[in-house]
């Protein structure tokens, strides 16, 4: 079980590191209006994007392995669940489309690659997926309610 949950926290701190720090790549190539500067960026840190979900994907099935002794109802593994969801959603309706715009502006070369509302919109978007994701893990650690 120790092995199961250190591969657990492990991969969900990992792919959230990762997602974050491709988030944040993506807002500083969208400041630089550089299409070239973006291509080279993204071929740097192309594949965190990838690691990062291939990791959370990992991370919440080993979780629900290790939740079963808990109970799937207990309020901090909810409210975990909820935040992930929320961490998910945020990802794939705000940064996923905004990162392809990214990209293909990169690629045609244009710029500005994006207005800059545009990418104030992702850096809140990826600040708020990095506070679903802190929380979320601290619930997974903490447990609140549980006495240990």
């Amino acid at each position: 079980m120790s092995v199961l949950l250190f591969l657990h926290v492990t991969a969900l701190v990992l792919g959230f590191a990762m997602l974050i720090a491709y988030g944040t790549v993506c807002h500083v190539v969208a400041r630089s209006n550089h299409a070239e500067f973006a291509r080279l960026a993204f071929k740097a840190v192309g594949e965190l994007d990838l690691a990062g979900r291939l990791l959370i994907i990992a991370g919440l099935i080993l979780g629900l392995l290790l939740a079963r002794p808990f109970g799937y109802d207990a309020p901090w593994l909810l409210a975990s669940d909820v935040l992930m969801a929320l961490a998910i959603l945020n990802g794939a309706l705000i940064l996923e489309p905004f990162q392809k715009r990214l990209m293909a502006a990169a690629v045609a070369g244009t710029t500005p690659l994006l207005p800059p509302q545009r990418s104030n919109l992702a850096l809140y978007a990826n600040i708020a997926g990095f506070f679903f994701w802190t929380a979320s893990i601290w619930l997974m650690i903490a447990k609140p309610g549980i006495v240990q």
